[in-house]
C-alpha cells in the first residue's frame, strides 16, 4: 500500500525497456527476464516500457503481466531506450533502482536480496556486483572501480542505485544513444556517492543488446569524453581504445572527494606514465621487455 506521501514500501524497482523483441529472436529471453524478477521475495515492482512494438512484443508483455505479480507494462512511442528508462526513473516507487535489459535476468534471487541488504546496512548510494556474461558459469563482467574515469566500471545488470540518487543526477542523458548508463555511473561517482563493491554476481548479462555494437560505442565515446573532460576526438579514442587518460585530467582528479575517483585517477596516472615511457603498445597492453 502506498504511503500518504505517494511513496510505497517497495524496496526495489526493476526497469526494462523493450522494442520489437520478438522480431530480434529474444522472446524466450524476455519471458525469462520477467520470471526472474517475479521470483524475488523482497517487495518490488517491475516496470516495462515498450516503444510501441509492431511485432507482437507489447501483446506478449500484456499477456505475461496478467499472470506475473508486480509487473506494469506501458507501450507507447518513445525516442529511444534512455527515454523509456527515464519514464522508469519518474515512476519508480522503490527505494532502490535497477535496470534489467530484455535479454538479461536475475539468476540468483537470494544473492540479489543479500546485495540489497548490504547496501542498506552500509548506507550506500550505489552497490556494484559482477554479472555473468552470456551464461552462468561462463565469463564474468567484473567490478572494476579503477576504470571509473574511463571505461564502464560496473555492469549495469549488477548495479543497484538509490532511486533518490538517480533522480538527483537527472536520470539518463537521452542524447547519448548507447552510453547513458555509463554516464549515470560516472556522474554518481563524481558526485561522491557512497559506492560499495561486492564480488558475487546475481544477474546474467545478455549479449544481444544494442551495447554489444562495439564500433557504435567507440564513436559515441568521442562525444562522451568531450562532455566530461573536454578531450579532443584523438584523446577520446586513446582513452577508449588504450585506457590512456591525459595526465592533466588524472592529476586534477587525485584530490577529488570520492575515494573511487582518486583510485581511478591513480590507475590512469600510472598508465599515462607508462605510455610516456613507451611501455604501452598500440592496444594499451604493457610491453614485454626482453
Amino acid at each position: 500500500m502506498d504511503s500518504p506521501t505517494g511513496l510505497s514500501e517497495r524496496k526495489l524497482t526493476c526497469v526494462t525497456a523493450t522494442f520489437n523483441v520478438l522480431a530480434s529472436g529474444n522472446g524466450e529471453a524476455l519471458r525469462r527476464c520477467l520470471a526472474s524478477v517475479s521470483r524475488l521475495s523482497v517487495p518490488h515492482e517491475h516496470l516495462i516500457y515498450d516503444g510501441a512494438s509492431t511485432d507482437g512484443t507489447a501483446e506478449l508483455l500484456r499477456e505475461l503481466a496478467r499472470t506475473t505479480p508486480d509487473v506494469k507494462v506501458v507501450s507507447e512511442r518513445d525516442s529511444g531506450i534512455y527515454n523509456a528508462l527515464n519514464k522508469g526513473v519518474r515512476d519508480a516507487r522503490g527505494t532502490w533502482f535497477h535496470v534489467l535489459g530484455a535479454d538479461d535476468e536475475i539468476v540468483d534471487a537470494a544473492t540479489m536480496e543479500e546485495t540489497l541488504a548490504e547496501g542498506e546496512r552500509r548506507k550506500a548510494g550505489l552497490v556494484a556486483s559482477p554479472a555473468w556474461w552470456g551464461k552462468v558459469g561462463g565469463r564474468v563482467y567484473p567490478v572494476q572501480p579503477q576504470l571509473a574515469l574511463g571505461a564502464m566500471p560496473f555492469p549495469h545488470q549488477g548495479v543497484l542505485m538509490r532511486t533518490e540518487l538517480v533522480r538527483s543526477l537527472g536520470g539518463f542523458v537521452e542524447t547519448l544513444r548507447l552510453g547513458a548508463d555509463k554516464n549515470l555511473l560516472l556522474s554518481a561517482v563524481l558526485a561522491n556517492a557512497r559506492v560499495v563493491c561486492l564480488d558475487r554476481p546475481f544477474a546474467l548479462f545478455g549479449d544481444q543488446g544494442v551495447s554489444s555494437d562495439g564500433e557504435r560505442c567507440r564513436q559515441e565515446n568521442v562525444d562522451f569524453y568531450a562532455m566530461h573532460y573536454g578531450l579532443s576526438p584523438e584523446e577520446s579514442l586513446e582513452l577508449y581504445d588504450r585506457r590512456v587518460l591525459p595526465l592533466r585530467v588524472a592529476f586534477r582528479k587525485l584530490v577529488h572527494a570520492s575515494p573511487v575517483v582518486r583510485r581511478s585517477a591513480r590507475f590512469y596516472l600510472m598508465r599515462g606514465m607508462l605510455d610516456l615511457l613507451g611501455l604501452l603498445d598500440a592496444h594499451g597492453s604493457v610491453r614485454v621487455l626482453r
